[in-house]
Formats: C-alpha cells, sequence, structure tokens
C-alpha cells in the first residue's frame, strides 16, 4: 500500500513546521518525516512543530512510525518538539510516547502557548 496523507513542510529561521493533514498510514508518516529531515538544518539546532490540530489521524501503524520519527529528529540536532493538537489526541500521544524521548515535547491546542514554549527552548 502506497503512502496516505497529506502535508507541507516549511523552515522559517531555526523551526520547521509541518502541516499534516489527512488519514495518514506508516508509509505516509514515513514519507513526511524524509520531507522533515530534508528541510531542516541538520547542522544545527532546530525545533519541529507540527500543526495537525484536528486535520490529521493515524493508524495504530503510523503512530507507533510518528514515535520513531521524533526519535530520529531528536538524534538529528532537533531540541524540541511542539504538537498543535486537539485534547484527544495530547492523551493518545502522551500515552504512547511516555519517556521515549530525551527532548522536551509539549502538546498544546492554543498557538499562543505553542510561541511560549518555542521562545524558551
Amino acid at each position: 500500500m502506497g503512502p496516505h496523507g497529506n502535508f507541507k513542510v516549511e523552515l522559517i529561521n531555526s523551526v520547521v513546521h509541518a502541516f499534516p493533514s489527512g488519514g495518514f498510514n506508516e508509509r505516509g508518516v514515513i514519507e513526511l518525516r524524509k520531507e522533515i529531515l530534508r528541510i531542516a538544518p541538520l547542522d544545527s539546532s532546530w525545533i519541529l512543530v507540527e500543526h495537525p490540530k484536528d486535520l490529521a489521524g493515524l493508524t495504530p501503524d503510523a503512530l507507533t512510525e510518528l514515535i520513531k520519527t521524533y526519535q530520529v529528529v531528536s538524534a538529528h540536532n532537533c531540541k524540541a518538539i511542539a504538537l498543535e493538537i486537539n485534547t484527544t489526541w495530547h492523551k493518545i500521544i502522551k500515552a504512547h510516547i511516555k519517556d521515549s524521548l530525551d527532548i522536551p515535547l509539549y502538546l498544546s491546542d492554543d498557538l499562543e502557548s505553542i510561541n511560549d514554549f518555542l521562545k524558551d527552548c
């Protein structure tokens, strides 16, 4: 099966912004990860901010691959990750990530609080 899910990725200063939408399967998350790593300034510290809001969903295999994505980017100079997501996804992401990351992960449905988090990174 081919990749499912749509996304746009852009670099603003040292922050990679990803805008996923639609239903993602495992291969869709892998394609998103490739694009994030392609655009990220890997030779210096950077931050990943994903903005799925309530516009994107994940299959169970895609959720596992998403956690792997966060581990991979943290090994490539990503110093923090923030997700603009609704409260339902907060619980799911937190339950699956637990202690699998060694960098800060911030989850919020409020872009202003995400921007405050970014100022502290």
